[in-house]
């Protein structure tokens, strides 16, 4: 029996509060035991999370709210390779 790994972008539009919900989501999403994360950059409505993936590597996730007591919305996610364009 194959597994096959989730695609990255099927994260987005999930939702999270915290960067440990975030790395819950992804252990799920793609199957792994434990998946690191790191804030690389967080406002009152926006966050930018590192997640390491064993399958899929570094992914960089961008994440915005309406208001700071909202949850995150996932609205794109890269690898980490990737120029963030910005």
């Amino acid at each position: 029996m194959e597994r096959t790994a989730a695609a990255p972008q099927e994260l987005v539009g999930e939702m999270f509060t915290t960067p440990k919900e975030l790395r819950h989501l992804a252990e799920r999403q793609f199957g792994e035991l434990f998946v690191p994360t790191e804030v690389l950059a967080e406002s009152s409505l926006s966050a930018v999370i590192s997640l390491t993936t064993d399958g899929l590597g570094p992914l960089v996730v961008h994440a915005e709210r309406d208001r700071d007591w909202y949850p995150y919305r996932i609205t794109r996610v890269e690898a980490a390779g990737v120029s963030l364009g910005d």
